[in-house]
């Protein structure tokens, strides 16, 4: 486990020295398709304030990460990614998930979910949560993936893991 959290804290300062660094403390509305570039990294944590955060996305809107992505709850404070329901706007039943996509083979990403929830996906896709990557780490701790539909009945969806390839590394824990 130490090795882990070493690993995230490498790879985020690398990124941090070499591209632009996002971040969210608190309640957040998506309203159309959000894009983290390549080089870039998102960075939702509920340390700040001490509170939980709402990730609120509109109908068939999905976020896309060509970076990195790093979902930091606590035990006692999650991050929640949900429909766009009251105070932020008209009640939506789904939304359109999260895609992990480094298609550049020579960057490595990182993509960290913990004490997460994840719900209300129609991803007319694969999952909720698809990674389809070349060069990363995925690590999920103490987090939740439910009530989400689609052609798929998969919460996660992992793409193009070749075995033999050190540098991949998945990581679920429950």
């Amino acid at each position: 486990m130490k090795r882990i959290a070493l690993t995230v804290v490498g790879v985020a300062l690398i990124i941090n020295l070499f591209g632009g660094v996002i971040t969210w403390t608190q309640d957040q509305r998506i309203t159309q398709d959000y894009v983290v570039d390549r080089g870039d990294t998102l960075i939702i944590d509920v340390s700040v304030n001490n509170q939980p955060i709402h990730i609120c996305v509109d109908e068939d809107v999905r976020i896309i990460v060509y970076g990195s992505l790093f979902v930091y709850g606590s035990e006692a404070d999650s991050v929640f990614f949900i429909p766009t329901g009251p105070p932020w706007g008209p009640t939506h039943e789904s939304w359109g998930g999260i895609m992990l996509n480094n298609d550049y083979y020579q960057n490595f990403e990182s993509y960290v979910f913990e004490h997460t929830s994840i719900k209300g996906v129609d991803s007319h896709t694969q999952a909720a949560v698809e990674v389809e990557s070349g060069n990363f780490e995925f690590f999920m701790r103490n987090s939740k993936v439910s009530n989400n539909v689609g052609p798929s009945t998969s919460g996660l969806s992992i793409k193009g893991i070749t075995p033999s390839t050190s540098d991949q590394e998945v990581v679920i824990e429950y």
